[in-house]
């Protein structure tokens, strides 16, 4: 096999030749075409059933609603948890499941099973199914504004012009308007006149669908030709609306006029939107599972710009958000990765070997190893992400090792004075057995990667793939495309060259063999000052700071409040303009959209809730935890009675997608709902005493104040009347009833039947309203009810079908593990606490749960590598050696952290997990080399100096290129910054893995490998 593969490659290089250059042309073809998205495609294990009816109190929706729901979906196969949330009228059903789960399918059991209850559900009740995954938040969002009289006028424009026209887009799979206002004719009634005439609100709205219609009647046939016959009665405008007879009284007929009148309007306003401090209309764009943001992006802005063109005018078009910018960013950044990695390679292998055909023979192979990465990516169905395209940045520098051990084990070959198809047949058998083990060692340590789970699982399962691809890649690449243009550009070789090399090594290989000649005669004080090491790490493990993510500076952030519960939606619009100025006073922010009454994400929402979304400059002094201390700090003393969070983008869309963003989460499980209120308000008070802990909320939520009309059953009766006659009169008289429809052209306007604001408007008036009994007479609403004032209720939860409140908060200038350390610290010493009913939730219990699932690969990962050492040497004293001398690269690990504060988070872990598994390829190298010299008679000390000496420049030239190739993610260069931990560890790693395991490992082996001599004598 070692003499196999490089006559191969000789005797074919001609189709060698042609298959890289058709495996590169697919790859720049993969480019071209590759879809893109922020994240990986992923069905998160989670589905959500959102429950609307009407107005019903929360305790009975709780009893009549959301707990036989609850209860029904626990018979969903794979269904794990299920967690509720009820409010008047409205409750959220979460349905979470295990990660192995396939969630279309689940979807439908939910579906099926939802139906099956839905006969024992109140015929009221109204359901939607959500599936969660990325799909279900927009990769772009636009706003319109204009003139604040022409809010319907601009609905219509987003709804029949922008809509259709977006919806044409490739890969768009819808598009939602929020905000604005519908056109629709509101027929306003005077109850007084109502009275006269012995009409009620039911009796208008009767008239109007029985009237308004067109009805098929049949068919005529006539002079050869067949005719459809219809009865039309349909009304075209408001005057002919208000024409409309409703009844007669003493012979005269009453029209619709005679008790009202009918106006061009709109829709009631259920919420506000705006954008830049003006009202508007945002349309959000859903792309397709498979769909490409960038070229959703690029066509997105075709259309804008032949539409800005024929907007009226007054009305602005904008991007309020836009993933395509990070994705955009994230090409460019591996692009980047790419130039400076050919660059390094260069100065590297130029430094070393001073051959420049040396030089570009190992560097040609690192844009070809990118192409074939694409390709491979494109045929596993992956796309250009956050993670894909991190994963080939990362990979720079370590995709070029496999190229440079080849070249450089030419080099040493030629400075033999050998042929050079001997010298290549030589180098690559020589090199082998070592370049297989020390590529396939970094594979390895990913293959646990694809069982990981959660939110680790999902973020970089992609990355992983990618960097797998990459590396088996490379290592065929060099076995074939390598000796190819050796042969091919290597012809001449000179003396000057072993010359250079000498005088420029001359001084480090003296170092390093009195180092390890040293390091024998001393081998237990060796051993010891690694035991010393190992405690170093142990020590400077506790100092670090431990996170969920690392922090990241995304340029923008969520705004996330809540007003007193209660309060309308005119007087949250009026605060949240408050907010809005002093929005438009900080410097660094660029642009801002607000919703008032609705939300980003699925979820439950009150008039007096909403959020913003800020964007931030490109160019700006402050970070983005800067900007948001400031802004919470001005929010806070002007609107003091409203509650603030300040999620970033990234943790917000996590938490919509797993049910909470918030770092910290306490809940209390108890059915006494006055000591979980009690609890609550306590834990809460304690939070904010606790030194970097913001945004606490108690988790107690209150709907607002209800006027009660309770019926009098005798009364009702008495007159003929039933609850849900009063209720559909009051209904219709307060919020309005869609009674018919007017067509405009190819648009339905709907008419709404409703009383004149001015006759509701007070209590009293309302006492009043006039009520039609089935003998015809009018009666008012005050001989059938008594109008009670009750104050609001509070929203029940429920977690796993246990009634519970979760006290959440945010964290600022703070590490979660430390803040959650004191936190359970206070709650256990406090015996007034239930420690039994107190759980943790939030960003922490996913961190944990993360931190275990990567502690498990990191084991896997390490014992997968001790298999490879073994199958490779048949010994376990080589493989003890080498993961021990390897071992030693905790310690650098951790201190690259500390020095540059990164905390510890599941980002870290991984950058650990695979700087672990490249710096065993050191030990590798030099452990086979010892093996090859010892085979050949000579004695250990000077084998393993003389290995040591001989793998010494691979060794150096292969870490600079894998250390120095992981610097721009580092340095945070581009839009992959949430991949800069893994990178400072990576290199952390190296760094120690050149200065300690080349000498740490050769000890380890003698002090091992003396014993087993010893013994075979």
């Amino acid at each position: 096999m070692r003499d196999f593969i490089p006559r191969f490659a000789l005797r074919h290089s001609l189709s060698i030749t042609f298959i890289v250059l058709a495996l590169c042309m697919a790859g720049g073809y993969s480019a071209l075409h590759m879809p893109s998205a922020l994240f990986p495609q992923t069905d998160f294990p989670r589905v959500i059933i959102m429950v609307g009816n009407g107005v019903m109190p929360a305790d009975e929706m709780m009893a009549t609603v959301t707990r036989p729901i609850e209860e029904a979906m626990k018979e969903v196969p794979g269904c794990a948890t299920v967690r509720s949330s009820t409010g008047r009228g409205t409750a959220e059903i979460d349905l979470f499941f295990s990660w192995d789960v396939d969630m279309r399918q689940s979807e439908l059991y939910t579906l099926a099973r939802l139906s099956q209850i839905r006969s024992t559900l109140p015929d009221t009740v109204s359901t939607e199914v959500y599936r969660m995954n990325f799909s279900v938040f927009p990769i772009i969002g636009i706003s319109l504004t204009g003139p604040v009289q022409n809010l319907s006028q601009s609905w219509e424009l987003a709804r029949y012009q922008l809509k259709p026209r977006l919806l044409r887009i490739p890969g768009v799979a819808r598009v939602d308007l929020v905000g604005g206002l519908p056109p629709e004719y509101a027929v306003i009634l005077d109850p007084l006149r109502m009275s006269a005439v012995g009409l009620d609100f039911a009796s208008v709205s009767d008239a109007l669908a029985k009237n308004n219609v067109v009805i098929p009647s049949g068919f005529h046939q006539e002079n050869h030709s067949l005719y459809l016959t219809v009865v039309d009665g349909r009304m075209h405008s408001a005057a002919e609306l208000e024409a409309m007879v409703l009844t007669a009284a003493n012979g005269k007929p009453i029209r619709l006029k005679d008790i009202g009148r009918v106006e061009r309007s709109s829709e009631p306003a259920m919420d506000v939107v705006t954008a830049n401090g003006q009202d508007a209309v945002l349309l959000n764009i859903f792309s397709q599972p498979d769909g490409s943001t960038l070229d959703i992006a690029d066509r997105l802005h075709e259309q804008l710009a032949e539409i800005r063109s024929t907007l009226p005018p007054g009305m602005k078009l904008s991007l309020f958000y836009d993933q395509s910018l990070l994705v955009r960013a994230s090409v460019r950044s591996v692009w980047d990765a790419i130039v400076f990695g050919l660059i390094l390679a260069v100065a590297i292998l130029y430094l070393f070997l001073w051959d420049a055909g040396m030089t570009f023979v190992a560097t040609a192979v690192l844009p070809v190893t990118v192409l074939v990465t694409i390709l491979g990516m494109r045929l596993m169905g992956q796309s250009f992400n956050l993670m894909t395209l991190g994963g080939i940045a990362a990979a720079i520098g370590l995709i070029i090792d496999d190229a440079i051990v080849v070249v450089e084990a030419i080099h040493v070959k030629m400075a033999q004075g050998l042929g050079l198809q001997e010298v290549i047949r030589s180098a690559i058998g020589d090199i082998l057995p070592p370049l297989v083990g020390s590529t396939i060692t970094p594979v390895v340590v990913f293959i646990p990667l694809a069982f990981l789970t959660g939110i680790a699982g999902v973020f970089f399962r992609a990355l992983a793939l990618t960097m797998v691809i990459g590396l088996l890649a490379s290592l065929v690449l060099a076995l074939t495309t390598t000796p190819t243009l050796a042969a091919w550009f290597l012809r001449k070789s000179s003396s000057p060259t072993e010359t250079r090399e000498g005088i420029l090594l001359q001084w480090v290989n003296m170092i390093y063999e009195s180092l390890v000649r040293l390091a024998l005669r001393h081998r237990w004080f060796v051993l010891g000052l690694c035991g010393l090491i190992f405690f170093g790490a142990f020590v400077l493990f506790g100092r670090l700071k431990s996170d969920f993510l690392p922090p990241m500076d995304e340029g923008g952030f969520i705004i996330d409040y809540v007003a007193p519960a209660g309060t309308s939606l005119v007087e949250s619009d009026r605060e949240m303009r408050v907010a809005e100025r002093i929005l438009s006073t900080i410097p660094e922010v660029e642009s801002y959209s607000r919703r008032t009454g609705t939300a980003l994400g699925v979820s439950i929402v009150e008039p007096n809730t909403g959020d913003f979304l800020v964007k931030l400059r490109g160019n700006r002094s402050r970070t983005s935890e800067q900007v948001i201390a400031d802004v919470r700090q001005k929010f806070r003393e002007a609107l003091p009675r409203v509650d603030w969070e300040f999620p970033g983008i990234l943790a917000d869309l996590i938490g919509d997608l797993t049910w909470t963003d918030e770092p910290i989460e306490i809940k209390i499980f108890s059915t006494d709902l006055n000591l979980l209120k009690k609890q609550a308000e306590d834990i809460e008070e304690m939070l904010e005493n606790v030194p970097g802990v913001v945004d606490t909320a108690s988790g107690v939520i209150y709907t607002g104040p209800t006027i009660s009309l309770r019926v009098r059953p005798l009364e009702a009766e008495q007159f003929g009347l039933s609850a849900t006659d009063i209720g559909q009169a009051v209904n219709t008289a307060m919020l309005g009833a869609v009674a018919s429809t007017v067509q405009e052209g190819d648009r339905v306007v709907n008419v709404r039947v409703k009383a004149d604001p001015t006759a509701i408007e007070r209590i009293d008036t309302l006492r009043r309203l006039p009520l039609k009994t089935p003998e015809g007479m009018v009666i008012r609403l005050d001989q059938v009810a008594d109008v009670v004032m009750e104050p609001g209720q509070m929203e029940l939860e429920r977690d796993d079908l246990r009634q519970n409140i979760s006290v959440t908060a945010r964290l600022q200038d703070r590490d979660l593990g430390s803040a959650m350390g004191q936190i359970r610290q206070m709650i256990d010493n406090n015996p007034q606490y239930p420690h039994d009913l107190i759980e943790y939730g939030g960003l922490y219990q996913q961190q944990q749960e993360s931190f275990r699932n990567l502690l498990a690969v990191l084991i896997t990962a390490l014992a997968l590598v001790f298999i490879v050492a073994v199958v490779e040497f048949r010994s376990f004293v080589e493989p003890v050696a080498i993961v021990t001398g390897a071992a030693l690269s905790v310690f650098g690990i951790i201190l690259a952290l500390l020095i540059t504060g990164m905390t510890l988070n599941i980002v870290t872990l991984l950058g650990a997990i695979i700087g672990m598994g490249i710096v065993h390829k050191n030990g590798l190298l030099m452990m086979d080399a010892v093996k090859d010299l010892r085979e050949k008679g000579t004695k250990m000390e000077d084998a393993i100096v003389q290995a040591g000496a001989r793998r010494l420049r691979p060794v150096l030239m292969t870490s600079l290129a894998a250390g120095l190739g992981m610097l721009p993610l580092a340095l945070g260069i581009g839009a992959v910054n949430m991949l800069k931990p893994l990178a400072i560890a990576v290199i952390g790693a190296l760094c120690v893995s050149v200065l300690l395991s080349l000498i740490a490992t050769p000890v380890i082996y003698d002090l091992l490998v003396r014993p087993v001599k010893a013994r075979e004598s």
